[in-house]
């Protein structure tokens, strides 16, 4: 049994990451003994489950809580206190990942980080400019820095590894795993089906066509509003659904006949498998995705979907792909588009022995190999 300390730092409280860390913590606690670190709160069920270490330290009396030396303050000092088998972060490549790294080779603690986007160029789609200029320094510089210091770095799928080959990182060591989701699961899927499309006023055998997930700038609501617009000219019964909310619903909402599209605005992700169901079409337009939940829970529940081109791993997963509106909305107005099947790698009881296997690994092997 080794022990596990992963670092979360001040963002243990927000909604995805706080998931990822309960239900990633939660596999590897079946084996071994695993820690959060962090100088902030954590949830109430990460509190429950695991050890919590908070972390604080301090140079010349001046606290240390963010940036560089503080986190490697609080990661020395963890380590000194500790003694851990292995340096962890969860979070994006940037900081987190350049830390932990960092204070794996200045301590000879193995370090484990991860990649969760195609980070090389998704600072393209940030507005306003110095939200960009922010993403780019964390992927380009520190994310570089974090992935040829790192022992181990994880990727969300194998279509990344060739892509940072081709960026050059040849020393480091990658492991490919997903993030485990939770797929909600309906006693009587049917029944939930037509009780949706009811309540969404989808008549008869009308074509449903759905989206979920942020409504925000890098996800290309200008994209979405012209391919359903398109959608529900050609077909003059079908329905649209957004499922999500963000600055751009309202643009959205302008943008479409509000009888025919409905808003359901933000939902827990457990409530959103029935519209899943629902749906004969999931379009997906961003343009950059690491490997999507929305993507994976429609493969899960059978809706074909129909995407733009937004990474390596959409291409890798997704089979209809297609760069504009007028192309998207075809595969939808022609009704022969088919689902896609879940890779195996996102089923519950493979992701579990993928995140075992890779503590193993890590473990068994040379720290600078």
């Amino acid at each position: 049994m080794a022990k596990i300390g992963i670092l979360a730092t001040r963002y243990a409280t927000q909604r995805n990451l706080e998931s990822i860390i309960f239900r990633i913590g939660s596999i590897l606690a079946q084996r071994h003994e695993v820690e959060i670190i962090t100088h902030g709160e954590v949830s109430p069920r990460i509190a429950a489950h695991f050890t919590i270490r908070q972390a604080g330290s301090r140079l010349f009396g001046i606290p240390l809580v963010g940036g560089v030396l503080g986190r490697l303050a609080i990661l020395g000092r963890y380590v000194r206190e500790q003694r851990p088998d292995i340096l962890m972060t969860l979070s994006a490549i940037g900081m987190n990942g350049l830390c932990v790294a960092l204070a794996g080779r200045l301590t000879g603690v193995k370090s484990i980080n991860r990649i969760t986007s195609d980070i090389f160029r998704v600072y393209r789609y940030k507005r306003p400019l110095r939200a960009a200029l922010r993403l780019w320094l964390k992927n380009n510089v520190f994310g570089r820095m974090g992935i040829a210091l790192a022992h181990t770095t994880i990727t969300l799928h194998e279509s990344q590894v060739v892509v940072l080959r081709r960026a050059g990182f040849k020393r480091s060591r990658f492991f490919s795993v997903s993030q485990p989701i939770a797929f909600p699961e309906m006693d009587d899927p049917e029944a939930t089906r037509d009780a949706t499309r009811r309540a969404l006023g989808v008549p008869g055998q009308a074509t449903l066509v759905g989206y979920v997930g942020r409504l925000d700038q890098d996800k290309n609501p200008e994209l979405l509003a012209r391919v359903l617009s398109i959608v529900l000219e050609g077909d003059p019964r079908a329905r649209a659904v957004i499922v999500g909310d963000g600055p751009m619903r309202g643009f959205l909402e302008s943008s479409l006949p509000r009888d025919r599209c409905s808003f359901t605005g933000a939902l827990q992700r457990d409530d959103i498998g029935p519209f899943y169901l629902a749906m004969d079409y999931l379009v997906q337009t961003s343009y950059s995705e690491g490997l999507s939940n929305v993507l994976a829970e429609a493969l899960y529940h059978g809706v074909p979907v129909v995407s733009s081109d937004s990474g390596p791993i959409t291409r890798a997963m997704i089979s209809n792909i297609a760069a504009t509106a007028d192309e998207i909305a075809s595969y939808i107005l022609q009704g022969t588009t088919v689902p896609d099947t879940l890779p195996p790698t996102l089923k519950p009881v493979v992701n579990r022995e993928q995140w075992l296997q890779l503590i193993d690994n890590v473990l068994s092997s040379d720290h600078d190999a």
